[in-house]
């Protein structure tokens, strides 16, 4: 019995040497599948393209090679930062007669405002109201500028003293000849007038009508907020110089 090797371990032992190769060293992952193949490029624009415009450097995607999304991405990218369109679109399209798609890159044109209108109760200038509109005439059409343009209107009648007004945009585009209108309705409402002037903490040794005199803004006025702002800086300066 003793001269028998002994097989029963060493069997065992590699066994399981085996097994923990097999775990430390996996089989890689296959490669994902390439995308269909690109067998053309089509550009499309609703309006005529302006001539620097090298699409051919700015499109990453190859023809014969297959579609790639980062490539895509990248072309995007590049053809937005050229600022040449309102919008750009990329898609593409089955071309089962040559075994793939067609990339198919579409400019939207950019939409010239011809007018921006004020209309409705307005209670101050019209070309007040037109200086902080940021939208302007014969500029592309910018949905910020425009929807900023009523936030400046409503800030500029509260400063004014039109508490109540409102103020909402209507922009009508014409498609086809790629030309917009932008209307403001606006309404004032009634502006608030000055009624007292007081003074919250004591003013001795001066007479507080003798205060109220050295300011410009006075019961029975329109309130304007920058003239009571410069009426404060006008009593401090006129305090100082009584000291």
């Amino acid at each position: 019995v003793g001269g028998h090797p002994r097989w029963g371990r060493p069997a065992f032992w590699f066994s399981l040497a085996f097994l923990a190769a097999a775990i430390v060293h996996p089989q890689p992952e296959p490669p994902p599948d390439p995308g269909p193949l690109v067998t053309a490029i089509e550009v499309r624009s609703d309006a005529p393209l302006d001539e620097s415009l090298d699409v051919e450097n700015l499109v990453e995607t190859e023809i014969g090679e297959p579609l790639d999304a980062e490539r895509i991405r990248h072309t995007l990218r590049n053809l937005q930062a050229t600022g040449s369109a309102a919008e750009i679109e990329l898609y593409t399209q089955d071309d089962p007669a040559r075994g793939g798609v067609v990339v198919v890159i579409v400019f939207r044109a950019v939409v010239l405002v011809e007018e921006v209108r004020i209309e409705g109760e307005l209670g101050l200038p019209r070309e007040d109201l037109r200086r902080v509109i940021p939208q302007r005439e014969n500029e592309p059409l910018s949905e910020e500028r425009v929807l900023r343009g009523v936030y400046e209107l409503q800030d500029l009648y509260q400063r004014s003293g039109y508490f109540q007004a409102t103020a909402r945009v209507t922009p009508q585009v014409d498609e086809t000849r790629r030309r917009a209108v932008v209307i403001y309705h606006v309404d004032s409402g009634t502006r608030a007038t000055v009624s007292t002037i007081a003074f919250d903490s004591p003013v001795d040794p001066f007479a507080p009508a003798a205060l109220v005199g050295e300011l410009r803004l006075k019961p029975g006025d329109f309130f304007r907020r920058q003239t009571a702002r410069e009426d404060a800086e006008r009593l401090q300066s006129w305090l100082i110089r009584q000291q």
